[in-house]
């Protein structure tokens, strides 16, 4: 596992086409931004971990992704 601090405004790079960016630091809570394929399957882990889908190959509902025309 990489732990990595970043501040507001900065990003990490996963695979050359994957960019997440922290956009906003409030109290407890971090907002992130993704940057990634169409193809590329983006899901919370509380979704996977309490869905009937992650038993099986069945996919379970992807993250909402607005697209800000970016990518």
């Amino acid at each position: 596992m990489l732990v990595l601090s970043r501040k507001v405004g900065e990003s990490i790079q996963i695979a050359g086409d994957i960019r997440i960016t922290v956009t906003e630091v409030r109290g407890g809570r971090v907002r992130l931004s993704i940057d990634a394929p169409q193809s590329v399957r983006i899901a919370r882990q509380e979704i996977l971990e309490h869905s009937p889908a992650s038993t099986t190959e069945t996919p379970a509902s992807p993250l909402t992704i607005e697209n800000h025309g970016h990518g």
